[in-house]
């Protein structure tokens, strides 16, 4: 009998969990188990449970690879997408239309790069056949257990922060800033900056499902509260901007739900928050502010990300073949990659590539909202693009069209569009249909 969206088989999930957090301190093999109990649950559930499995384990992909370091949920997508296809449980529509265009451009602009080319079309074939799957109650359970694994797999890193077995997965954390002796936590990853991104894309989904009245006060308050304080902790100056433009999104979007105390409220508190952290010495908040104000110049405040957008737009400019095709996927990145998605995009596939991409995305937005019926139609436009325009703006100040967690999180956002508004009647409705069964 196969999972339905309200019901998930959480028995074989927790037991991969579990593998995963025990193999850096007993058996580096153990997470060729955790990948075959995920791979019997690819091929026994539906499309809803692999949706949930994909961004639960996302916040501890950097567990879940061979000794070696490959990605073993690189490798759980694609037989993912193999696996939907051979059932042929998949939709027919313009956006399969536009993945099968991709693959024909991407294969065009693949020359010897066909590992990136499986990184990227993988991932891309993922969003089309399992997003349109994911609905209502399903979408929901998806955000909720995505945000308590990162806040799970959050308080594991903290907790064994700086063993030698953590070190040896993710290499030693950088300083806060140059001369500091305050390290930049970074989570189960390597990079504390895409460790963030999924934190940001956390907070944000809580939000929508606050909202939209999926979850009450006291959830958002402790699973987007734990994910600020150890977003802070990274010492990032792209989650500062982000967590307050969720701040200034949530308040707005309280008064446009007639909670205006609630929007004055949480206002108050966290500019009182802010500030006291902000005075504080030594404190993360002051800590990244210090990084922002003591900046000489737009260079130094970006981390070098304006020399470096300067550096690949005249690199996309140079010539009418690069603009239109790009480099290709055997193209060499200049001295580091474009930390910007859309920059990237456009540096290895040219504009025709980045607007097929971008087209790609729109279509299955479409599907979404078509699928979810009436049950959003109602939903307030910022409610709604809440978490795609976070992941948006992130994805602006990241590379990542070969990373898993930028596909994890443009899915994440495009499935949070049809997430279903709960008020109180359909609230009575759900709380019958189980006794009626």
């Amino acid at each position: 009998m196969r999972a339905s969206g309200r019901t998930y088989p959480v028995g074989g999930i927790l037991l991969a969990l579990f593998l995963l957090y025990l193999a850096p301190f007993t058996d580096a093999r153990l997470p060729y188990t955790a990948f075959l109990v995920c791979l019997y649950r690819v091929v026994r559930y539906d499309a809803t449970v692999f949706g949930t499995d994909y961004c639960v384990l996302a916040a501890v992909s950097l567990l879940f690879q061979t000794p070696g370091g490959t990605s073993l949920l690189a490798y759980l997508c694609v037989f993912a997408v193999i696996w939907q296809f051979i059932r042929g449980s998949f939709r027919a529509d313009a956006s399969l239309l536009m993945l099968l265009l991709l693959l024909d451009y991407l294969l065009l602009r693949m020359g010897g790069g066909a590992n990136r080319f499986v990184l990227c079309f993988s991932q891309l074939a993922l969003l089309g056949l399992f997003l349109p799957g994911q609905k209502g109650a399903a979408i929901v359970r998806m955000a909720r257990l995505f945000c308590l694994s990162l806040l799970a797999s959050s308080v594991y890193a903290w907790a064994l922060r700086g063993t030698p077995q953590l070190l040896l997965l993710q290499g030693a954390e950088v300083a806060a800033y140059q001369g500091s002796s305050a390290t930049r936590f970074q989570g189960l990853f390597q990079d504390p900056n895409y460790y963030m991104a999924l934190l940001a894309v956390g907070i944000a989904l809580t939000i929508r499902l606050f909202v939209s009245r999926q979850i009450g006060g006291l959830e958002l308050a402790a699973v987007a509260g734990g994910l600020s304080v150890f977003g802070f902790f990274t010492y990032s100056k792209t989650f500062l901007v982000v967590f307050l433009g969720l701040l200034a999104l949530f308040v707005l979007l309280q008064f446009v739900t007639g909670r205006a105390a609630l929007g004055l409220g949480a206002a108050v508190c966290a500019i009182l928050g802010l500030a006291g952290a902000a005075a504080c010495p030594d404190t993360p908040v002051s800590v990244v502010l210090y990084r922002l104000f003591s900046a000489s110049g737009l260079n130094e405040l970006t981390t070098g990300r304006a020399e470096l957008f300067a550096a690949y737009l005249e690199a996309i400019l140079e010539r009418p073949s690069t603009l239109l095709v790009g480099v290709g996927l055997s193209g060499e990145a200049l001295n580091l990659d474009p930390h910007n998605l859309f920059l990237e995009l456009a540096y290895y596939l040219g504009v025709i590539g980045l607007a097929l991409f971008l087209l790609y995305l729109a279509l299955l937005m479409h599907g979404m909202r078509r699928c979810g019926g009436g049950a959003q139609q109602c939903q307030s436009a910022p409610a709604r693009y809440l978490v795609l325009l976070t992941v948006a703006a992130l994805l602006s100040t990241l590379s990542g069209m070969f990373s898993a967690t930028t596909y994890v999180m443009l899915f994440l956002g495009i499935a949070a569009t049809a997430v279903p508004g709960r008020g109180k009647v359909q609230a009575r409705a759900e709380e019958r249909a189980p006794r009626e069964q």
